[in-house]
């Protein structure tokens, strides 16, 4: 089995929003997994193949429950 993780990417928040270069939150945008990775910090250790999946799964499950939050509250 092989796993691969990410670096850089989408910047966000800790509710997973998306954010500009400025920092400045993308109402509506929810981001998550490898392709908003930035754990590493620029340099993946590959000995340790595969840790940014925990990541990406967490970031999955929070960014649904945001965007669930943000869709009701448009109603």
């Amino acid at each position: 089995m092989a796993m691969y993780g990410g670096l850089g990417g989408i910047k966000i928040n800790h509710k997973t929003e998306a954010l500009t270069r400025d920092f400045d939150v993308v109402p509506g945008l929810y981001c998550a997994g490898n392709d908003v990775n930035s754990i590493c910090g620029g340099s993946y250790p590959f000995y340790l193949c595969g840790h940014t999946s925990g990541f990406a799964y967490n970031t999955g499950r929070i960014a649904g429950e945001n965007a669930s939050q943000y869709i009701k509250s448009l109603a």
